[in-house]
């Protein structure tokens, strides 16, 4: 319980939609508890059209935006991604101070993070971040490891995670194993969407799929560090489709650098018009992007999704290129380079497979709750100190975090 004389303020803000799936259910925890008051910030791609306006979405599920944050820096190049991180570094400090919040949680690793983490740390503001520890290999760790650093709080997905941040030296009395709290959504409340309905409510452009029908969901992000690569490797993807013939989803990619080579060979595709068993959607509600994977015969791309989201539920994933490189990885996945024939024949074993046991490895779909728990009790301190712990210590918080994890997911 707070013994604080109000509710402690926990400002979450969003940049994309995948972070708003990773975060739906802890803002509802949040919402939910006596203890805690929900403020929410939007800022990047969740403003933008070409990237699904998806404040609409978080707007419709009943969420309160407090401020809007307008710092995506238009080209999609490395340099226009420096500029949006300084834009941020602008805007933030101004809401927060007229938000006051007493906690600002983060999550993962997009650049946009390191500018709400860097501008709450100078303002003396305790950071809580999300999804730490992981590794990937791209600059996306630059940045998910300074904001460990900036960070106060942190909810890691796994265990291994949770030592990682650890061995960076913070206090492992202030890391948590929580899980990836998307997993909840799938644990609570994928839709029932009929084929029809899909359709109405997203069309997009291209052939027709149905739902209700063997197809696949491809996800393809661009790889800032392949900066100039992203194009011909989205084309070595479009391009296996197109010999399998299967019926395919595309979303949209995210906004990071190098997203207009990807969406260039999107467009020169739709421009073709080769689009019979092929067709592009900008956003998804979190709802329907995990009951379409659900029901996909395996999810192809490079999202960390395919991995996590898709793990969790059992659904063949091929993880393709170097975007995930070194992340722990569940059982469902088959791992090829950016190569027509090795995707065509990967995708081939995906659905030969047909699908995987639930994998829990990222958590076990009941994150949110735990998490809004310890925001509402945690001390606030600041500033905070390098934890010098010794490997028996580290070792003894790992084997103690393990046993935790699996006595709450037998008995929960």
């Amino acid at each position: 319980m707070n013994h604080e004389n109000k509710k402690r303020k926990i400002c979450v803000t969003l940049i994309n939609r995948a972070n708003y799936g990773r975060l739906k259910s802890v803002m509802t925890a949040i919402k939910n508890h006596p203890d805690l008051e929900l403020q929410v910030i939007c800022g990047s791609a969740m403003l933008i059209y070409n990237y699904g306006n998806a404040i609409d979405v978080v707007e419709r599920d009943g969420f309160k935006v407090d401020e809007k944050i307008f710092m995506h820096v238009a080209g999609e190049t490395p340099m226009t991604m420096a500029k949006s991180v300084g834009m941020g570094m602008i805007e933030f400090p101004a809401a927060y101070d007229r938000l006051k919040p007493d906690i600002v949680m983060v999550n993962a690793d997009r650049y946009e993070t390191l500018a709400i983490a860097a501008s709450a740390s100078y303002m003396n503001i305790p950071v809580a971040h999300q999804l730490g520890g992981e590794c990937t290999g791209t600059i996306d760790d630059y940045v998910r490891h300074a904001v460990t650093k900036l960070s106060d709080i942190h909810f890691a997905a796994h265990t291994k995670a949770a030592e990682r941040v650890v061995m960076m030296g913070e206090d492992p009395s202030r890391v948590y194993v929580t899980g990836n709290p998307s997993l909840d959504v799938i644990h609570e409340s994928q839709s029932n969407v009929t084929n029809q309905q899909f359709w109405e409510k997203y069309g997009g452009k291209g052939g027709g799929v149905n739902i209700d029908e063997p197809f696949l969901l491809s996800i393809f992000h661009p790889v800032t560090t392949d900066y100039g690569k992203n194009r011909t490797n989205a084309e070595a993807l479009l391009s296996a489709v197109d010999e399998l013939e299967i019926p395919t989803i595309m979303l949209w990619p995210n906004n990071d650098a190098g997203s207009d080579e990807i969406a260039k060979a999107m467009r020169v595709r739709f421009d073709q018009g080769n689009m019979e068993n092929l067709h592009f959607i900008r956003n998804l509600a979190i709802e329907d992007y995990l009951t379409l994977m659900a029901r996909s015969s395996a999810v192809i791309g490079n999202s960390s999704s395919g991995i996590m989201e898709a793990g969790f539920l059992g659904v063949p994933c091929v993880n393709i290129g170097n975007r995930q490189e070194g992340r722990e990885q569940t059982h469902n996945v088959i791992n090829v380079e950016p190569n027509k024939e090795k995707i065509i024949e990967a995708i081939k074993q995906s659905i030969e497979k047909k699908s995987y046991p639930k994998d829990p490895l990222f958590g076990d779909g009941k994150s949110g709750k735990r998490i809004a728990d310890i925001l509402a009790t945690i001390p606030l301190m600041r500033p905070k100190i390098y934890f010098e712990a010794s490997d028996e210590t580290k070792k003894s918080y790992v084997d103690l975090v393990e046993r935790e994890v699996k006595q709450r997911m037998t008995t929960e």
